[in-house]
């Protein structure tokens, strides 16, 4: 089995590797497991404005991927969005999931309220890991445990985040409820 993953960065490699490794629909096939990733343009901003936006640019990136790798059986895209929410801002991470028969499906990790004086920042950058640096003492946090690791006192790392939201986009393919008919 092939895995292919839009993204070099190795928190989210590792959080899909310990989706699939603690995932009961791949425990068969955990010794076969091939694994390819690669950063893929979206054909769009780095930082869409819209949920309907990060859908798009999601399922783009799998395009852009599947030119480069043609025989995976699932494609994942990672990313991090914010919504406002009555009067507070959140930020949670989106996964796309799409299998070789090109049935796809999202899943979301938790929302976490956003720092106010961060979203203020965050409103005019639209890049989270340079207001973070500039903040804190954390270098290149992205390439770490992520904001919400520092935002929780480590109770949440971006690896468990992206793997959180992984099952959600994956249970889809394989739970019996999403094939009922009535």
């Amino acid at each position: 089995m092939k895995i292919a993953i839009t993204s070099t960065k190795e928190p989210k490699i590792q959080g899909i590797q310990d989706m699939i490794n603690n995932c009961p629909y791949f425990k068969d096939n955990l010794d076969n497991i091939e694994y390819v990733a690669h950063w893929v343009d979206s054909w769009v901003s780095d930082m869409p404005m819209t949920m309907q936006e990060i859908m798009d640019w999601a399922k783009w990136r799998v395009d852009n991927l599947r030119k480069k790798v043609t025989d995976a059986d699932y494609y994942f895209w990672i990313e991090w969005w914010v919504q406002q929410i009555v009067w507070k801002w959140y930020l949670w991470w989106v996964v796309y999931a799409e299998n070789n028969a090109w049935k796809w499906h999202y899943g979301f990790s938790q929302f976490l309220e956003v720092p106010e004086e961060i979203m203020k920042k965050l409103l005019n950058w639209w890049d989270l890991w340079p207001i973070m640096s500039e903040l804190s003492w954390i270098v290149n946090i992205s390439n770490k445990q992520g904001s919400m690791w520092a935002w929780t006192d480590w109770m949440f790392t971006r690896k468990w985040e992206f793997e959180e939201a992984s099952k959600a986009a994956i249970a889809p393919f394989y739970n019996e409820f999403y094939k009922v008919k009535l």
